[in-house]
């Protein structure tokens, strides 16, 4: 089980296909791992865009972009690192 204490960053990606390329190595290999998902905007940002679209009258649009975390267990790091090939 990959938790907090015992997990290290292996990949910090906002492609969804490189992440997926990697996973299904992982997968094939039995390494557990664990992936953690974030906005690369923030809510307070996101509100402003939408406000100042909302003053000029325009539809808004957010271009969002998703910042992808894969933390492995520190004991298998060293391996998943050679199978991701960074």
């Amino acid at each position: 089980m990959v938790t907090v204490f015992n997990r290290r960053l292996l990949v910090k990606d906002s492609s969804g296909i490189e992440l997926t390329r990697i996973t299904n190595m992982l997968k094939k290999e039995k390494i557990q791992y664990y992936i953690k998902t974030v906005i690369s905007r923030g809510a307070v940002g996101r509100v402003l865009e939408a406000k100042t679209y909302y003053g000029f009258n325009q539809p808004y649009s957010s271009d969002q972009t998703y910042v992808y975390f894969l933390y492995v267990r520190k004991n298998d790091y060293e391996k998943a690192k050679d199978i991701a090939s960074l």
